[in-house]
């Protein structure tokens, strides 16, 4: 069952945009005003190395510490809204860009889904609706070669570098007897993925 949206939530990140576009502007203006006389009399390299010191010693790190503040604001909002819907979390899985949380309730037997992708309206799934979990894995081969010519003698090494990364799959059913799947990424953590793949499992599914 999909919830409405936690509009506040929209709010903090309207609100940051808006704040970082205003702030670089205005940073910029400045410095190209306070530098003028280095950009208009042949010394632009120290001109632009200035303002480029400026943007990462004065401005940088003040929008750095809001861009916490309001993630650490993103996070509370959404393990807010969970306990609103009455779920406790006794497993989450974090996604940072963008902003998402995987939360199971076992007691209850049920997912909790907020993503950035559906304006964090809460998706929570119970156990009879789920249909499936599984981990799918997808592997790639990158090939690399090198050598080198000695006299006339020509020695090439080859090596093949494997990289798999794992995504979590939760088929689910709505009440309107539609299936949908979830796809969550997990990277290379293996285990992360197969923690919650086997505590969904547990359920009972």
């Amino acid at each position: 069952m999909q919830y409405p949206p936690i509009r506040k939530h929209k709010t903090i990140s309207k609100n940051e945009s808006r704040l970082f576009n205003c702030v670089f502007a205005i940073a910029v203006g400045v410095s190209l005003f306070v530098f003028a006389d280095d950009l208009l009399n042949g010394r632009q390299l120290v001109g632009f190395g200035k303002i480029l010191l400026v943007q990462a010693v004065i401005v940088m790190p003040p929008l750095y510490v809001l861009s916490k503040w309001n993630e650490y604001r993103r996070r509370r909002l959404i393990t807010q809204a969970i306990a609103e819907l009455g779920l406790t979390i006794h497993m989450a899985h974090w996604e940072k860009e963008p902003l998402s949380l995987l939360a199971l309730d076992t007691a209850q037997c049920k997912i909790a889904l907020l993503r950035a992708d559906n304006d964090y309206a809460p998706i929570v799934i119970d156990k009879v609706d789920i249909l499936q979990c599984r981990i799918v894995t997808d592997s790639k081969d990158r090939t690399r070669s090198s050598g080198f010519i000695w006299g006339n003698y020509f020695s090439e090494s080859v090596s093949v570098e494997s990289k798999e990364t794992y995504t979590l799959e939760i088929h689910y059913k709505e009440r309107d007897r539609t299936v949908h799947i979830l796809q969550l990424p997990f990277g290379k953590d293996r285990i992360a993925a197969e923690s919650l793949s086997q505590t969904i499992h547990l359920f009972g599914i």
